[in-house]
């Protein structure tokens, strides 16, 4: 039987398996609804969102330590749409390098309340990622991003040409990629354009279904060939 996944960077890991036959698996992408065009975003000072598992394959705490380097260069504020484990941690982090009014922490949240229609960069610190769902819902939000080089991230965000990679674990250079883009109006803006594009382009739901049913047609033309 074939095995289905949701982005390249899965596939070459299921594809180097032991035994795994390559010509099993078909990748398909997630599809996404685009929203409505949000409004231009003019909140000073600018919003970071992070949303996502407090947990250690996300590594929000070098992301909160990031956000405090970042915040001692330039003025921001930092929405964490998230719950689990760390989240003292992330939260005695965030307060040892910034005051209380410039972060909120919103605790875990359906995917329709996460506010990405308020953010101006999201970041995902993942150490590792397979097909993030939080940076497919920023670039249909017009949403750069700032991102780890974890699995997938290279692929969505060199493609996309909508955000900055950066290497996993370091936070000075996720600071520093944070003051680029905040610093910087006009080229977010810019990004968040060839994001959404990028969404149209690339991860329509119809798409999606389509290549679904394409391979259930092939899995049941070939169970009835045998």
């Amino acid at each position: 039987l074939p095995v289905s996944c949701n982005s390249q960077a899965i596939g070459d890991g299921l594809a180097a398996l032991p035994g795994m036959d390559p010509g099993r698996i078909s990748v398909i992408l997630n599809g996404i609804e685009l929203p409505p065009r949000p409004p231009t975003r003019s909140s000073l000072p600018p919003t970071v969102l992070f949303a996502g598992s407090l947990k250690a394959v996300k590594d929000p705490i070098t992301f909160a330590r990031a956000i405090g380097l970042a915040a001692a260069q330039i003025p921001l504020r930092v929405m964490i749409a998230g719950d689990g484990p760390l989240a003292d941690l992330v939260r005695s982090t965030l307060a040892s390098s910034m005051p209380a009014e410039s972060w909120q922490m919103l605790g875990s949240l359906a995917p329709d309340e996460v506010p990405y229609d308020q953010a101006d960069v999201v970041v995902s610190s993942s150490l590792y990622e397979g097909g993030s769902n939080t940076l497919l819902e920023a670039f249909a939000h017009g949403v750069p991003v700032v991102a780890t080089d974890a699995g997938a991230n290279r692929g969505m965000v060199h493609e996309s040409g909508a955000g900055i990679l950066t290497p996993v674990g370091n936070e000075l250079a996720m600071s520093h990629a944070l003051v680029e883009l905040l610093a910087n109006a006009e080229r977010r803006a810019e990004q968040g354009g060839r994001a959404r594009a990028y969404v149209a382009q690339r991860f329509g739901m119809d798409r999606m279904v389509d290549e679904h049913l394409e391979l259930y047609r092939r899995v049941l033309a070939n169970h009835g060939a045998n």
